[in-house]
């Protein structure tokens, strides 16, 4: 079905904006207008929740969570930019294996599962999803999903 990506980060936000107080992480949105793509809801809420919730988890009290939207012509989407941890760039490639933990995660809650199955749910949208990461400094995840046309709906 039409799903609005933008919304549905907008609704991702507001579940977690009292756990970022909580954890005192500041919570940034610089969200455009609507940004369509033919989806599941229910599921690409659940990629763009996991990789927020990672982003609070990993970012250290008085740091920041930002939600973007992103917009090309044939595709739109969403960065989930942290101030936390950082992945080692050896970790990297590793990242998207199913029950894998960098070391640095270990000490959190979870069980290594998320990003393969963020990543399993973005390329059954026919989309992409990517990092830019560096440990100490921070991580940006990216999706990007093929744009709805408007004669198609």
């Amino acid at each position: 079905v039409p799903v609005d990506l933008v919304e549905l980060a907008r609704q991702v936000i507001d579940l977690y904006e009292d756990v970022a107080a909580e954890r005192g992480i500041r919570l940034v949105t610089h969200l455009s207008s609507a940004a369509l793509v033919n989806g599941d809801r229910n599921r690409l809420h659940q990629v763009v929740a996991n990789l927020v919730d990672n982003a609070i988890k990993y970012t250290p009290a008085g740091g920041q969570v930002e939600l973007s939207s992103t917009h090309g012509d044939k595709w739109v989407g969403v960065a989930i930019k942290d101030t936390g941890m950082g992945i080692a760039a050896e970790d990297l490639p590793r990242i998207w294996q199913r029950l894998y933990r960098a070391d640095q995660s270990r000490s959190e809650r979870g069980l290594g599962l998320g990003l393969s199955f963020v990543k399993a749910i973005v390329a059954a949208h026919d989309g992409q999803v990517t990092v830019h990461s560096e440990a100490g400094v921070g991580s940006t995840f990216t999706i990007e999903l093929p744009r709805l046309r408007r004669d198609v709906q």
